[in-house]
């Protein structure tokens, strides 16, 4: 991807004013009367336009045309000069209309900049919607497996890690059951930064047992830490289908029904699978007992997406402002000393950057207004944790897997 940009931002720095001109006006192929005859009218309107645009053009801008043409002409890099303008001109056609008039607005330095940012968006907004594609029933099977294998090999390092008490409880469990205890633990609260992650060559024993399909649409990732970013997406849904209950379509709608007036409009803009998926995530947040042995009130759940470390707590309203993750137990002055405070929590898309949350772990966060949280009720999340923000991703992108 960093070698497409660079192409890109070559391409535009040869010339500001490509948005405007077609690649072929650059390229001084010749224009006969004949090739004219052959053009459909389609083809012939295009070229009108491509005509008018540059006689619109100020006598020293036309000249910079001319002289960019015959500087590409002469270069001896000149096909793949070619290959970088077309290649910009094609792009350029993804972008919505205001993208790419605030990208003509700016200097040809700055553009370079925008470019490479909006590229950077787009790679994540393909990426997720990849991640969120359904997998199909043996490959959920075969991931789940896979997982649960990888969580008993680690099992005593992850007891180790829990407060005493319920790790007691734990341990009183039967073996499956006490796995998943750990497994609901972590969707619902996000890993803890000192928990076993898998690491390369897991994942790499995880693919031959996934179908083609899947595996093909793991390859499609362009770089290594995305195929680990949307294997790790897939685990996840892999562990909320297999771990936690089924929800009725009744659950789900009076989900929807409780929520506020704005959200559920921002609700209705989504595709039906992300909905569903949204409601799902709300009616299992709301569900799940406080009384999980862990340290502290609710700090949100984790963010499947990249299992980074440390992640907690619901986004933010809408398009804007940082969101808040519940309290926890009321203390004293003197016993908030920030040791059981949760991290904060992803803002979802279109919104502002999620809020600190009060979980069992994390770095120390800033408490809500308690008058938003009454009688000890504990809101849903603002939006379903699978898809990640592009906006947020753009802050810090998740981290690769490390060995311990």
């Amino acid at each position: 991807m960093q070698s497409s940009m660079r192409k890109f931002a070559t391409g535009v720095m040869l010339t500001g004013l490509l948005a405007c001109a077609d690649p072929s006006s650059v390229r001084g192929e010749p224009t006969t009367r004949e090739t004219l005859e052959k053009l459909t009218a389609e083809e012939k309107n295009v070229l009108l336009q491509k005509k008018e645009r540059f006689e619109a053009m100020s006598a020293e801008e036309q000249d910079r045309m001319r002289n960019l043409n015959a500087a590409i002409a002469s270069s001896d890099h000149r096909e793949q000069l070619h290959s970088t303008l077309d290649r910009y001109h094609e792009w350029l056609k993804t972008l919505t209309t205001k993208q790419r008039a605030d990208l003509l607005e700016l200097s040809s330095d700055q553009r370079i900049g925008r470019i490479k940012e909006l590229m950077q968006e787009q790679e994540r907004s393909r990426l997720r919607d990849l991640g969120g594609k359904q997998l199909p029933e043996a490959d959920i099977d075969a991931i789940f497996s896979w997982l649960d294998e990888f969580m008993k090999a680690h099992e005593e390092q992850y007891m180790e890690r829990l407060p005493k008490d319920y790790a007691d409880r734990l341990k009183g469990q039967e073996e499956v059951a006490r796995r998943r205890s750990l497994m609901r633990g972590i969707i619902m609260r996000g890993p803890r930064s000192d928990f076993p992650m898998p690491i390369r060559d897991d994942l790499e024993r995880l693919l031959p047992t996934l179908s083609q399909a899947t595996r093909l649409a793991l390859e499609s990732a362009k770089t290594p830490d995305e195929k680990q970013m949307l294997a790790r997406q897939w685990i996840f849904t892999a562990m909320i289908s297999k771990v936690l209950p089924q929800v009725s379509d009744e659950e789900l709608q009076k989900v929807f029904k409780e929520m506020r007036p704005d959200e559920r409009e921002r609700l209705e803009r989504k595709s039906p699978e992300e909905a569903k998926r949204e409601l799902t995530w709300r009616f299992h947040w709301q569900q799940w007992p406080s009384r999980e042995g862990w340290r502290g009130g609710m700090g949100g759940p984790g963010f499947p997406g990249s299992f980074r470390p440390g992640m907690g707590g619901p986004g933010g309203p809408v398009s804007a402002g940082p969101g808040g993750g519940p309290p926890g137990p009321e203390r004293k002055g003197s016993e908030r000393d920030g040791s059981d405070r949760g991290p904060g929590g992803p803002g979802g898309i279109e919104r502002g950057r999620g809020g600190p949350g009060r979980g069992g772990f994390g770095p120390s966060g800033e408490r809500p207004p308690p008058s938003k949280f009454k009688n000890g009720e504990r809101p849903a999340p603002a939006v379903a944790p699978p898809a990640e923000n592009p906006a947020d991703s753009q802050k810090g992108e998740p981290a690769p897997l490390q060995p311990e």
